[in-house]
Parts: C-alpha cells; structure tokens; sequence
C-alpha cells in the first residue's frame, strides 16, 4: 500500500473511531490515540499479549486494562476483527473499508495469510442480496496446512 494512499485510510478510521467514542459518551484520550496509532503500524496480524509487550517497550505509559479496553473498542467500531486460530488463539487486523478477503492459516505453524478472489466476492454479495441479507462484516477463515509444514 502506497504511503500517502495509507495515511489517508488511517485518517479516515482515526476519525471512525473518534465518532464511534462520542456515541459511546467516551473520550479519545491521548493514550487511546497512542495505543491506535501501534495498531496502525501493524503489518500482520497480531496476538493481543505480543502487542502490549511491543507498545510497552516504546511507550510505558499504557497499562494493560487501557490498551485490552481499547483493542475491545476498536472491535466494536467495526476497526479491529478478531482471526482465530484452530487453538483458540486470536489475532486481530485493522480493517481498511471495503477490504474483503478471506485468511488461510496453517493449523501446524499458525502462519496466518491472506487470499483474495474477486469472483468469490462477487458471489457472496450475489447470494447475500438474493436472500435479503445485509452484510456488515464478513470473516472468511480457511484451515489447512502450508507448504512449509
């Protein structure tokens, strides 16, 4: 993703989340901005302990409540999604809008990627407006083993 073309997206979900907290009569504190914008830097998706331990070694100021409280309001506002593993392990992405996809994850070394097809997509809108059905979030986890494994 070009820089500037993510910068723009962030803006946009910074501002999705600060409206989503004044619906909440909740604040977006200089903390939650700090905590969000770690999220943003994340490439991959993440397990939640791994992040903290990586938010703590640059920013000490966030206890652990603010940030699981936060992660946990990002996930209501649509922003974060949650990607289980066959362990029951969670990883959580940032969603960009209009970004589908569907995750393939190695149930031997827990290598999580992504796979995108257009035509299945298209189908499950199709299939979605046919029985009346208005999507809001989809979540596509495909299990299996990589080459690797």
């Amino acid at each position: 993703m070009q820089a500037l073309q993510k910068g723009i997206i962030v803006k946009h979900l910074h501002e999705k989340f600060s409206a989503y907290l004044k619906t909440q009569e909740g604040r977006y504190t200089a903390q939650k901005k700090a905590i969000v914008a770690h999220v943003f830097k994340q490439k991959a998706p993440f397990e939640i302990e791994a992040f903290i331990e990586s938010v703590h070694k640059k920013d000490k100021l966030f206890s652990r409540a603010t940030v699981y409280r936060t992660i946990k309001q990002l996930l209501e506002a649509g922003i974060l999604k949650k990607i289980p593993n066959k362990d029951g392990r969670l990883y959580y992405e940032w969603v960009q809008d209009n970004q589908h996809y569907a995750h393939l994850i190695c149930n031997g070394c827990g290598k999580i990627s992504h796979f995108s097809e257009h035509h299945l997509e298209k189908y499950i809108q199709n299939y979605c407006k046919t029985v009346r059905f208005q999507t809001l979030y989809q979540s596509i986890h495909i299990y299996g083993k990589c080459e690797s494994c």
